[in-house]
């Protein structure tokens, strides 16, 4: 058996309240309460009794500094030793050590012995706080919904709800902005559905668009029965974009020949996400490639390069080799285009029509001499007409092997197609020229006439090839 010595030394060592045992006659008295878990709208009888008739017992020997709650008049029995008084709990409050002290040193007795020290009911619990929405938000922090995308929303409340009280008919989603489905929760206290955007926008709706979904939390009521305020809760939950992307597409130049690049661009209604060049890009009718792809020269990925909004692409377009078509255009199909709400595009677009010439022609000329009919030292402009412009052309690409003659200096006309220059015929070498020989005939006739012996013959004016037969006759 302890010593009262060792006994206050333990309680003193395991923290408990010490008093000095009751000198016989000295009033001493017990705190109970009618009900120990209290909830909104609730209240408690507490009963102070006492072990003789007390007087002076007010409610300023009540200390209520850990009961989170109030105290009614005291009333007294007409034995004067139970009083009683009626507690309401604080509320908005969720509480589990609650007590409620009663200090006896404030007390006599009809003898006008005074108390000692106090005594404390015995703990209680509060839950009189309404259950309230702490956040609602989309999972994967995906809160900009393109048209009829779908996430789970979730719905973090403040203490574990009734099951039975939350249903989808207590969230409400604005007409026309989006649906809920499948309400469902592990705890009471996380809560999540399905919440999936609209195909398209209202007409009078505008895009982008912050959607909130408001809690009535009058329809909710947590496990102790306390009931949410009549209110809605409001919550910017989500962004909702149903508009589609559309593009244009241009390119720098529309006449495309051998050796030729163009640039493509590609602009956009609005910031694009990403775009995917297999789907986006149908080049069947182009009579080109897009070249600058990635360091895999098969890879189907090309280096689309955006401006720093996103909204302009441009890649290298290269026409097909030995081409020659006047009717060329590139497809882009926009559901190859995705925005930054996920939304991609519907139909395709086409380019305006452009032409490829790689096909390689070379120079063809042809060469004329404005006179076919030379005598040595006459001279002749020859002209060299080309099919198409053409440069280097000069004296070391003609062939005079075959001319007699030579070439002066060669004049280029404005257009680089037509060339001209003199040429002069010359004599060949070792071998003397004379002048051409007149007929016979005509020879005798100017010696007859110098001798007048032409008046009494006349000789006939024949061809050379007649007089000469004529002659010889």
């Amino acid at each position: 058996m302890l010593n009262s010595e060792t006994q206050t030394r333990q309680e003193q060592h395991h923290g408990r309240r010490t008093r000095k045992p009751p000198v016989a006659g000295q009033p001493t008295a017990t705190v109970t309460l009618s009900d120990t878990r209290f909830k909104s709208g609730e209240t408690a009888i507490v009963t102070f009794r006492f072990n003789s008739s007390v007087t002076d017992f007010t409610l300023d020997d009540v200390d209520l500094k850990d009961a989170n709650g109030t105290l009614s008049e005291l009333t007294a029995d007409a034995d004067g030793k139970t009083w009683r008084a009626t507690f309401t709990p604080q509320d908005k409050n969720t509480s589990n050590t609650n007590t409620i002290r009663l200090n006896l040193s404030g007390v006599t007795n009809a003898a006008g012995i005074p108390g000692v020290g106090s005594v404390s009911s015995p703990t209680y619990s509060l839950d009189t706080a309404p259950p309230t929405i702490e956040r609602i938000w989309c999972a994967y922090d995906d809160d900009k919904l393109s048209a009829g995308e779908s996430v789970p929303l979730i719905i973090r409340c403040s203490e574990a709800l009734d099951r039975s009280s939350f249903t989808l008919a207590d969230l409400h989603v604005p007409e026309g902005k989006g649906t809920l489905s499948n309400l469902r929760t592990d705890d009471g206290i996380r809560w999540t559905c399905i919440l999936t955007a609209p195909m398209t926008t209202p007409a009078s709706g505008e895009s982008p668009e912050f959607i909130s979904i408001p809690v009535y939390l009058g329809g909710i009521t947590d496990l102790s029965g306390n009931a949410g305020e009549e209110k809605w809760a409001q919550n910017n939950v989500y962004t909702l974009d149903t508009i589609r992307p559309t593009a244009t597409i241009t390119l720098d130049d529309y006449d495309l020949t051998v050796g030729e690049t163009t640039i493509l661009t590609l602009t956009c209604s609005e910031r694009t996400n990403w775009i995917d060049w297999p789907t986006a890009f149908d080049l069947t009718n182009a009579n080109g490639t897009c070249n600058d792809r990635f360091n895999d020269p098969g890879s189907l990925r090309v280096n689309l390069t955006p401006d720093d909004k996103h909204m302009v692409w441009k890649v290298t377009f290269t026409p097909t080799a030995n081409v020659n078509d006047v009717t060329n255009t590139i497809r882009v199909n926009l559901r190859g285009i995705s925005d930054v709400a996920g939304n991609t595009g519907m139909g395709s677009i086409i380019s305006a029509n452009y032409r490829v010439n790689t096909t390689v022609q070379r120079p063809t000329a042809t060469v004329v001499l404005a006179d076919t009919r030379l005598s040595i030292g006459e001279t002749s402009i020859v002209a060299f007409t080309f099919r198409e412009p053409v440069s280097g052309f000069d004296a070391a690409d003609i062939n005079l092997a075959d001319a007699n003659g030579t070439l002066g200096a060669l004049t280029g006309g404005a257009d680089g197609k037509t060339w001209s220059a003199t040429f002069t015929k010359k004599q060949h070498r070792g071998r003397q020229q004379h002048p051409p020989r007149e007929p016979r005939w005509r020879h005798q006739r100017r010696r007859h006439r110098r001798t007048g012996r032409g008046r009494q013959q006349q000789l006939p004016n024949r061809h050379p090839a007649a007089h000469r037969h004529h002659h010889a006759g």
